[in-house]
């Protein structure tokens, strides 16, 4: 990858994103082995390790779907500006979760100062600037007739991007305003998914942005196997069902968050036996 030409500036600077995203994990898990801290019952360094992996793999999403897009795109001045302004909002990001990391204080939720409350607004938008281009590259991507790319593939990495942007915002917003990611009251003793820290016992509106914001990843590998694996009327049926299931996972985990119930309710609905185990 060079970074001494114009040709592919966007696709470039997406990459930035996804390597400092990369750097920024490894030294989160490096101080976390030495710094046994924690903040609600987790290492304070929970959340830049969760945050980095999933912002890496986003932007490097940015990249890899960028450059399969025609080079007029590739080179206008809409992606060129979107790639800035989203590295920049990165740049925030990590910056802020880190600090409120090392200083052992929360980056999300935090409104105890007048000061924290305007970081607070702030992060918000840097979190949509950082996700609201995916949308646009998904329309370009049904749009752009130039770029040489199999139809499963196509219409799995525009709707998912596009799809999964709508629902990242919906359960943005309702986190964002109830400065809660939960629906009822804490339980005794109450369960949570080891490493994903959803509950197990009231609603949660951790899960349905969890698959809305990874719908973009997922669908574009969807696609991309499916090109692979499958000849171009079936892989496109495989393509699009994959985005319906995908789709479904968000609005149902959404739906039942705000119902009050748990992610658990998600594999009942389909007939499958819960468990109570506290590991969880």
């Amino acid at each position: 990858m060079s970074f001494m030409t114009d040709a592919t500036l966007s696709v470039e600077l997406m990459w930035v994103g996804a390597m400092l995203c990369l750097v920024w994990f490894v030294l989160s898990c490096a101080v976390w082995v030495f710094d046994g801290r924690t903040l609600f019952g987790e290492s304070v360094w929970a959340k830049p390790i969760r945050f980095s992996s999933s912002l890496a793999m986003h932007y490097a999403t940015y990249a890899i779907v960028i450059s399969w897009l025609s080079e007029p795109w590739q080179t206008g001045i809409a992606m060129t500006s979107i790639a800035i302004i989203a590295v920049g909002a990165l740049i925030f990001q990590i910056g802020f979760i880190g600090i409120q990391a090392a200083c052992g204080e929360p980056s999300h939720f935090n409104t105890k100062t007048p000061l924290m409350r305007k970081l607070e607004l702030t992060m918000a938008i840097m979190a949509a600037l950082v996700t609201a281009p995916m949308a646009f590259v998904g329309a370009v991507v049904l749009i752009d007739e130039v770029a040489v790319m199999a139809p499963a593939l196509r219409w799995a990495t525009g709707l998912g991007l596009i799809f999964g942007t709508v629902m990242t915002f919906l359960s943005a917003y309702h986190l964002g305003m109830r400065q809660n990611p939960f629906f009822g009251d804490k339980p005794a003793n109450e369960r949570r998914i080891i490493g994903l820290d959803w509950s197990l016992d009231r609603g949660d509106l951790r899960p349905a942005h969890f698959f809305a914001t990874h719908m973009m990843q997922a669908m574009p590998i969807a696609g991309l196997i499916a090109t692979v694996w499958l000849s171009s009327e079936v892989a496109l049926i495989a393509a699009l069902s994959a985005t319906a299931v995908w789709a479904w996972l968000a609005v149902e985990s959404y739906r039942l968050a705000v119902r009050g119930r748990p992610i658990s309710h998600l594999w009942r609905l389909r007939g499958l036996p819960s468990t109570n185990s506290a590991t969880l």
